[in-house]
């Protein structure tokens, strides 16, 4: 009976300290070092800096982002990364999330800052959300595209980027969340920017790259 009574007692204590965990981590306010957002029902995805150096070195992690599922006072962590997220000093503050629908299926995305280069590129850690199976799956490889932008009219990802000379290329997000590069590269050697558009559209149709709509 004793027993009984003490292992009833352990259960409550960790029942109790599971309820206080999430009542903590859902209460926590966002400052410079901790951002958090609601990215399903009951799923909350957090981002944490554990160094707040001024580090410049992409092969060490900055941040670590968390992905929760919040069920009745109990905590479980679906996901863990730990991700270089550090930008100049002049661009974006780099613990921040954005939502931008990169694999056009009409969901958005989730992107994080993964730095800046000295002419301005910047790049992006990719997550694609999945509404389905509530996760979130990290697009290998995304991170190397230079200014990366949905082109939703022929469902492609643009990259310009800014170089001597700036170029331009096309990538896409096949099944599996595999990045392939549909291989058109459009080089600007006297660059005008009223004369991009075009110009990259005549290259698309050279290329003939299949597009969805």
């Amino acid at each position: 009976m004793a027993m009984r009574i003490c292992f009833l007692l352990f259960l409550f204590i960790v029942v109790t300290s599971e309820s206080v965990r999430t009542q903590n981590l859902e209460s926590r306010p966002e400052g410079k070092f901790f951002k958090k957002h609601e990215i399903f029902e009951g799923y909350l995805l957090t981002l944490t800096t554990i160094d707040s150096t001024r580090s410049y070195d992409s092969r060490k992690p900055t941040i670590i982002l968390n992905l929760y599922k919040l069920d009745k006072g109990v905590i479980d962590k679906l996901l863990t990364d730990s991700l270089f997220s550090r930008n100049s000093i002049a661009a974006e503050p780099e613990l921040n999330f954005d939502f931008i629908d990169f694999n056009f299926d009409g969901i958005k995305d989730v992107t994080i800052p993964a730095g800046t280069d000295p002419r301005g590129n910047y790049g992006l850690h990719l997550y694609i959300k999945n509404d389905i199976n509530k996760s979130l799956n990290y697009v290998k490889g995304f991170k190397e595209i230079g200014n990366p932008k949905p082109d939703t009219v022929n469902n492609l990802i643009q990259s310009f980027v800014v170089s001597s000379p700036p170029f331009c290329k096309f990538y896409r997000i096949e099944e599996d969340n595999i990045l392939r590069d549909t291989g058109t590269y459009v080089e600007f050697k006297n660059f005008e920017e009223k004369y991009m558009d075009s110009l990259i559209r005549i290259e698309l149709n050279k290329s003939k790259i299949k597009t969805y709509h």
